[in-house]
C-alpha cells in the first residue's frame, strides 16, 4: 500500500493482503431504485474473498424515516463488530459500480473513529476484470470490539445548512444530476419537490467519476470552479440522500481539499418539508419558487419574487407591476432593509419592499401576480418561530 495515499489502494495490494488480519474488506454495494440493482443480492453471488457486506440501510438511524440516516455511535460500534470490523483495522472498501456507495461507507467509518479508512481502486468492476477470485455465499465474520466515537463536525442537519448560508460561513455544493438539481427532472423518491436548496451550487458526481474512477485531481478542481465554488473556501456537500454527497467529499481530497461536512439528510430531508425553501433553475438569482424566502446579500439589485402553487398556503411576490395589493400580511419572514429590522409589512411593503403572503392576496385586480420592487441592501431572513 502506498502510505502515502490515505485514500485509494490498488487491487495489487489487496490482492497481496487478503489474508492479513489487520485488515477489513467492506463490499459496500448500493443502489437507486432507478438503477433496478440489489447490493446484498449481489454480495451472495459473489465478492471478494474476506469481505463483509455493509448495508446502508441496514446499518442507520432507524428512528428516523429519512433513508440511510448516520446511527448513534453505539449502534454503529454494535453493527460493525458484529461483522469483524474494529476501528484499528486497515479497512478495504469497494463496491460493484467501481465507485457509487463505497465513498459514503467511507465517510461513514471515519466519522465513527475509524483510523485507516481507503477504497479500493476501480472497485469489484476492475478486480473481476483483472480475472481475480471472488467467492458466493453469505459471509462469516468473526465478531470484533469496535470502538466507535461520532465526530459531530462532520455531519450537518438542515438548520445547520440554514445557518451555514445565512452567515456565509460555508457554500453548499449539490452532487445530484444537473436536471434534478435545476428542477427539470423529477426525484426518485416520491414525494420530494424538484429543484435545489436556493444558494447551493451544483457539481454533479458524474463530474468527477468516469468509468468507476475518480477524475485527475485538476479536473475534480476544474468541475467545481465551473460550478463557481471557490475550493479555498469551506464547503457542505449534499446530493438526494448523502451518498453522492460522500462522492464530491472523495473527489475534493484527491484536490488537498477537505469538506467541511456533509448534509446526512440531504434532499430526502429538505426537498419534503414545506418549511425548507426550493429553487429551480428559472428561479436561480431571482425568484424563490417555494416555501420561506432564503437569506442573501443584495446590493442595489431588483430582487424577484415569484408565486407558486406548489403550497398555496406559502406563496411569494414578484417585482415591477404596477397593480398592488395593500393588504399583505407577512407570516414567518420579515427582511432587513438597509440594516433596519422590518416585521410590519403593511407598514413598510410599499416603501421597502416584502418577501412572503399567505395564499390569495396576493393578486392584482386582473388575478396575476402582484410584484413589489425591493432596492437597496435587502436581506430576507427567517424569524424566530
Amino acid at each position: 500500500m502506498n502510505q502515502n495515499n490515505p485514500i485509494f489502494v490498488s487491487t495489487e495490494w489487496l490482492a497481496a493482503h487478503l489474508d492479513d488480519p489487520r485488515v477489513g474488506i467492506v463490499d459496500a454495494s448500493w443502489y437507486l431504485p432507478t438503477m433496478n440493482r440489489d447490493g446484498k443480492a449481489e454480495f451472495l453471488f459473489q465478492h471478494i474473498l474476506g469481505a463483509v457486506h455493509f448495508d446502508i440501510d441496514e446499518i442507520k438511524d432507524k428512528a428516523s424515516d429519512l433513508p440511510h440516516m448516520l446511527p448513534s455511535a453505539e449502534s454503529f460500534a454494535q453493527a460493525a463488530g458484529a461483522i469483524g470490523l474494529s476501528e484499528s483495522m486497515i479497512i478495504i472498501v469497494y463496491d460493484g459500480a467501481g465507485l457509487f456507495a463505497a465513498p459514503r461507507v467511507r465517510w461513514t467509518f471515519k466519522v465513527m473513529g475509524a483510523k485507516d479508512v481507503r477504497i479500493l481502486e476501480g472497485g469489484l468492476p476492475k478486480w473481476l476484470a483483472e480475472g481475480r477470485d471472488v467467492v458466493a455465499g453469505a459471509a462469516k465474520p468473526k465478531p470484533r470490539s469496535f470502538m466507535a466515537k461520532l465526530d459531530p463536525t462532520a455531519v450537518v442537519d438542515a438548520a445547520g445548512i440554514r445557518a451555514a448560508l445565512a452567515a456565509q460561513e460555508a457554500q453548499v455544493v449539490d452532487a445530484r444530476p444537473a436536471a434534478r438539481f435545476r428542477g427539470e427532472a423529477p426525484e426518485p423518491r416520491p414525494g420530494l419537490a424538484s429543484g435545489h436548496i436556493p444558494g447551493s451550487q451544483n457539481v454533479p458526481f458524474d463530474a468527477v467519476v468516469k468509468n468507476g474512477a475518480l477524475v485527475s485531481p485538476a479536473a475534480v478542481r476544474s468541475a467545481f470552479a465551473d460550478a463557481g465554488v471557490d475550493l479555498t473556501k469551506p464547503v457542505i456537500t449534499t446530493c438526494g440522500s448523502g451518498v453522492s454527497a460522500a462522492i464530491i467529499g472523495l473527489a475534493m481530497e484527491t484536490a488537498g481539499v477537505e469538506q467541511k461536512a456533509l448534509y446526512d439528510g440531504s434532499w430526502a430531508e429538505w426537498g419534503g418539508r414545506p418549511d425548507c425553501p426550493v429553487a429551480t433553475e428559472k428561479s436561480d438569482n431571482s425568484q424563490i419558487t417555494h416555501g420561506a424566502v432564503w437569506r442573501q446579500q443584495l446590493q442595489s439589485f431588483s430582487i424577484e419574487l415569484a408565486m407558486t402553487n406548489t403550497f398555496p398556503d406559502r406563496l411569494s411576490v414578484n417585482p415591477n407591476s404596477p397593480h398592488y395589493n395593500e393588504e399583505l400580511l407577512q407570516r414567518d419572514v420579515g427582511i432587513n432593509f438597509n440594516g433596519k429590522e422590518k416585521t410590519n409589512v403593511e407598514e413598510y411593503c410599499i416603501s421597502e419592499g416584502w418577501i412572503k403572503v399567505p395564499a390569495g392576496v396576493a393578486k392584482d385586480r386582473f388575478g396575476n401576480p402582484m410584484t413589489l420592487k425591493l432596492k437597496g441592501k435587502v436581506e430576507p431572513f427567517f424569524k424566530d418561530a
